[in-house]
C-alpha cells in the first residue's frame, strides 16, 4: 500500500498553450511479490481556482485559464523485472532493483471544469521504485516510494475546454509491504 503527493503537468484548460504544477494524490494498492503482480490507484488533482492568466490579447474578451479537475482509477498489472535476480540479497541497493516496478494497464478518468464533467477511457503506464527504510528482517516493510504515471486517452470537451492527455505525474510517498 502506497500514498503519495506530487504534481501533474497538465495544460488543459491553460491559455496560451503553457503547461502548469498542478497538485496531485494518489493511493496505491497491490498484491504479488515475485515477478508479476495487480495494482489499483487512484489518482486525483485540484486545478480549478489555482490559475487566473488570461490569453495574451488586447480586447476584453480573451480566455482566461479554465483548468479541470482530474479523478482516475487505473487497474494495473506490475511487472518486477529484477525480482528473481536480487532474491535473497540483503543489501539495500539489491532490495531497491527488487522493488522496481513497471505498470501498464486500463484507466477511467472524470475531468471535471467547475460543474460540468466528462468520463475518459484509456490506457495508463507508469513504475515506482521503493527506498527501504527498515532492516530487511523486519515484519513489515517501510518505504520511500517515488511514482510515474501517463495516462493517454481521446481527448473529450466538458464546459467548452478540450481536455487532453497530462504530460505526466510524478509522486513521493510513503508504501508500507506486510
Amino acid at each position: 500500500m502506497g500514498v503519495g503527493m506530487g504534481v501533474s503537468l497538465d495544460s488543459t484548460g491553460l491559455v496560451d498553450s503553457r503547461t502548469a504544477a498542478v497538485p496531485a494524490f494518489q493511493v496505491q494498492l497491490g498484491v504479488g511479490e515475485e515477478f508479476l503482480g495487480f495494482e489499483l490507484r487512484l489518482f486525483s488533482t485540484q486545478a480549478s481556482g489555482r490559475y487566473h492568466q488570461r490569453a495574451a490579447s488586447l480586447t476584453m474578451l480573451s480566455p482566461t485559464d479554465a483548468p479541470v479537475d482530474r479523478l482516475a482509477m487505473d487497474v494495473l498489472l506490475a511487472v518486477r523485472p529484477f525480482s528473481a535476480i536480487y532474491r535473497g540479497d540483503p543489501r539495500w541497493s539489491s532490495r531497491v532493483l527488487k522493488s522496481v516496478t513497471v505498470n501498464v494497464g486500463a484507466a477511467g478518468e472524470n475531468a471535471a471544469a467547475g460543474n460540468w464533467a466528462v468520463a475518459r477511457f484509456g490506457s495508463v503506464f507508469g513504475f515506482h521504485v521503493d527506498l527501504p527504510v527498515v532492516p530487511q528482517n523486519s515484519a513489515s516493510g517501510l518505504s520511500v516510494r517515488i511514482t510515474g504515471r501517463r495516462m493517454a486517452a481521446r481527448q473529450a470537451y466538458v464546459a467548452m475546454t478540450t481536455v487532453t492527455d497530462t504530460v505526466g505525474e510524478l509522486f513521493g510517498g510513503l508504501a508500507l509491504s506486510f
